[in-house]
């Protein structure tokens, strides 16, 4: 038997129908799911008030991956560049220039042994550069992913995007 949990992680609402809040919020929240889009969003209180139970609710209902970060625990600007900053993806959005993007890849001009990887976050996977190595992923937020420094050895690489413009069909 796992006793490895929290009271409140075992019976935390996993929807926003079921969360206790204002009907003007459920009903913005809720118009966020409906649309499958959610723009940036700060949601800040008291403790207890529901702020993790409706991100994780948002991010459950609307298929995303999260990234938890306590203020109070990991503030500070290496928990920006060393946690968040660096991720990235190269199609966020199907509006803009960037929603043509298809497929990335990217191709290593020399050995790398030192650390260096390319990770990418959703995978738990890390590519080590090897010379000659080329990387073809989907550009979607499915694949975010960001290159690990050697903090003793330079990497190169070759990277590009495959572009589909138009409509599909015409």
């Amino acid at each position: 038997m796992n006793t490895d949990f929290l009271w409140v992680e075992e019976y935390r609402p996993g929807k926003i129908d079921d969360c206790i809040l204002p009907s003007s919020l459920k009903t913005l929240f809720s118009s966020f799911i409906k649309k499958g889009e959610l723009s940036n969003l700060l949601l800040s209180g008291t403790p207890g008030i529901g702020k993790t139970t409706v991100a994780k609710a948002l991010c459950e209902e609307m298929n995303c991956d999260w990234l938890m970060i306590n203020g109070s625990e990991e503030g500070g600007i290496d928990v920006l560049r060393n946690k968040i900053k660096n991720w990235h993806t190269e199609r966020c959005s199907h509006k803009g220039d960037l929603s043509t993007r298809h497929l990335v890849f990217m191709t290593y001009l020399n050995d790398v042994t030192d650390k260096g990887e390319t990770e990418f976050m959703h995978q738990k996977m890390a590519v080590q550069p090897r010379k000659g190595l080329t990387v073809i992923w989907p550009a979607d937020w499915t694949h975010t992913h960001r290159g690990v420094p050697s903090p003793s050895q330079d990497k190169y690489i070759a990277t590009g995007w495959y572009n589909l413009k138009g409509k599909l069909g015409s």
